[in-house]
């Protein structure tokens, strides 16, 4: 059954199975390796943290993640920083 087929029998596209939706939080866990800055990059932080994402929550409640976040918290960004680490 086509996607257009299942939308006109009353179904939404939420309810679809076999169609995933993956994020940019879940690419960026999945890697072997990658910084706390690659994921305070991505706009969808916010909203993974709220949905209370395992892996996401895994990682920044380790103890040197969070003493990184509080460093960004209470330290102003370095001389030359870019605008997205200056704000954000």
């Amino acid at each position: 059954m086509s996607l257009f087929a299942t939308l006109s029998q009353g179904g939404d596209i939420w309810s679809i199975q076999g169609i995933s939706f993956s994020s940019p939080i879940s690419d960026i866990l999945e890697k072997e390796s990658f910084t706390l800055e690659e994921l305070l990059q991505e706009e969808e932080l916010l909203q993974e943290v709220k949905a209370r994402n395992p892996k996401l929550l895994e990682f920044l409640a380790q103890d040197e993640v969070v003493v990184q976040l509080i460093q960004f918290v209470t330290s102003p960004a370095p001389e030359g920083a870019d605008e997205l680490r200056k704000f954000k």
